[in-house]
C-alpha cells in the first residue's frame, strides 16, 4: 500500500496524530496555491548510511514524477535537526538548495503499535525533490573518459553552490558537510542544489548545543576542525568550497589522505605551515603549537592546471586561518564570476539557471554587494 502525504494539519490535529501509534502516521505536504494529498509509491533505494537509507519514490499516477526519500529511525520525542532546517529554508525556496516537498511519519517494517509505543521510536520520511546526478558522480564519470568538467560549467556551479551558501550563512546554518556527493547537479540544465542537511547546525544563540569539532568528511575539513575546535562558524563551509572548486579542476581531491594527520600535512605542503597568529585563529588552545617554516607549493602545483582567475579564488577560500576566508557574499564578487554578470553572457546550452534572483534573505546584509552583480 503507498504510503500517504497529508497537507499539514491544525496544531491540534498534529498533537492528535503524534500520538497515535498506528502506520502510517501523517506527514507534511507544502503547496503554494493548494493542500492536497498525496500518495507515494515506494521504489529502490539508491543511498543509506549511519543515518537511514535514500529510497527513489513516484506519484502513482504519475510515474514520471520522481522523488527521493530519506528515512531516519529516531525517537518520538526527539525533535530531527535535519528537518527543523529543511522547514526553516523551504519557507524561502532558494533555487541552490534542494526543495523539500514534505514529509511523514510511519512504524518501523515489522513493529507493531504497541512495540513502537514502547520502544517510543518510528521513521521519519523526508520528501525531497530528486536529481540523478551528483557532483561526484559527474566528475568520476568524466574522469574515466579522460574528460574534465569546462570551464563555463565549473563557473555556473561555483556560483550556484557559493549563492545557496550566502543564503545558508544568513539564516546562521552552516551546512558542515558540503562535497561533491552532497552537490546534486542537473547535467543538461547546469541546475546546482545543495543538498543532504543531516550534518547541519543552526549556530544562532539558543537554537542547539555545543559544537562537535568531528564533523565534514576528511578531504573537505577545514583546519580548525582538524585541530579540535568546537568554536567556529561558518567559515568551515568556505573552506569545504575551496577544495571544491580546485577538485572540479583537477578532478580529484585535493587533500587526499587516509587520516587526520595526513590531510593536515598535505594542506600544509599546498598552502604552508601556519603562523602563531593563525593558529590561534584555528584553535586558541594550540595556539603554542609551532611548526618548521614551510612554503607552500600551492601556486607552482596547481598554476598549469587551473587558470589565474580561478586559482586566485581558491587560495582566498583556503586561507588557514578562518578570519581571513573571503565570505560567501565576496566569492561572487570574484573576478572568477564576472562574465555572469555581464549583459551579454550566454548560458551553455541555451541554459536558463537563475542567477542573480537575489532572495531578501541573500540581501540583507549583502545588499551593496549584491547588487552591484546584477547586469544593468
Amino acid at each position: 500500500m503507498p504510503n500517504r502525504v497529508h497537507a499539514e494539519p491544525a496544531k491540534s490535529q498534529q498533537r492528535s496524530a503524534a500520538a497515535k501509534s498506528v502506520a502510517p502516521s501523517p506527514g507534511t505536504f507544502r503547496n503554494e496555491k493548494r493542500t492536497q494529498l498525496c500518495m507515494l509509491r515506494m521504489m529502490e533505494v539508491v543511498g543509506s548510511g549511519t543515518f537511514g537509507v535514500v529510497f527513489l519514490a513516484s506519484l502513482p499516477d504519475k510515474p514520471s514524477t520522481i522523488f527521493a526519500v530519506k528515512k531516519i529511525l529516531q525517537s518520538r520525542s526527539f525533535k530531527n535537526r535535519e528537518l527543523e532546517i529543511l522547514k526553516e529554508m523551504a519557507v524561502h525556496q532558494h533555487p541552490s538548495i534542494v526543495k523539500m516537498h514534505g514529509y511523514f511519519y510511519e512504524l518501523p517494517d515489522g513493529a507493531s503499535g504497541r512495540v513502537a509505543a514502547e520502544k517510543n521510536i518510528v521513521h521519519l520520511n523526508i520528501v525531497m525533490e530528486y536529481m540523478e546526478y551528483d557532483l561526484f558522480r559527474l566528475i568520476s564519470e568524466l574522469r574515466d573518459q579522460a574528460k574534465s568538467l569546462p570551464l563555463v560549467d565549473i563557473r555556473l556551479y561555483a556560483w550556484q553552490i557559493a549563492r545557496g551558501l550566502v543564503f545558508m550563512h544568513a539564516l546562521n546554518i552552516v551546512h558542515r558537510d558540503l562535497k561533491p556527493h552532497n552537490i546534486l547537479v542537473n547535467p543538461r540544465t547546469k541546475e546546482v542544489r545543495i543538498c543532504d542537511m543531516g550534518s547541519a547546525k543552526n549556530l544562532a544563540l539558543g537554537k542547539s548545543g555545543p559544537n562537535i569539532a568531528y564533523i565534514t568528511s576528511r578531504c573537505y575539513r577545514a583546519p580548525e576542525l582538524l585541530f579540535d575546535s568546537i568554536e567556529y562558524g561558518v567559515e568551515v563551509d568556505i573552506w569545504s568550497l575551496g577544495c571544491i572548486l580546485g577538485e572540479m579542476f583537477i578532478s580529484r581531491p585535493l587533500f587526499r589522505a587516509n587520516d587526520t594527520a595526513s590531510v593536515i600535512k598535505e594542506i600544509f605542503s599546498y598552502i604552508g605551515t601556519p603562523e602563531p597568529a593563525d593558529m590561534r585563529s584555528i584553535n586558541p588552545s594550540h595556539a603554542a603549537v609551532a611548526f618548521e617554516p614551510t612554503e607552500g607549493r600551492f601556486f607552482k602545483a596547481l598554476g598549469g592546471k587551473i587558470a589565474e582567475q580561478p586559482l586566485d579564488l581558491c587560495f582566498e577560500l583556503l586561507r588557514l586561518s578562518p578570519e581571513q576566508r573571503i565570505s560567501a557574499a565576496e566569492v561572487l564578487a570574484h573576478s572568477f564570476f564576472s562574465p555572469l554578470c555581464s549583459k551579454s553572457y550566454t548560458q551553455p546550452n541555451g541554459g536558463a539557471v537563475q542567477l542573480h534572483n537575489f532572495l531578501p534573505a541573500e540581501m540583507h546584509d549583502n545588499r551593496v554587494l549584491l547588487e552591484g552583480l546584477i547586469p544593468n
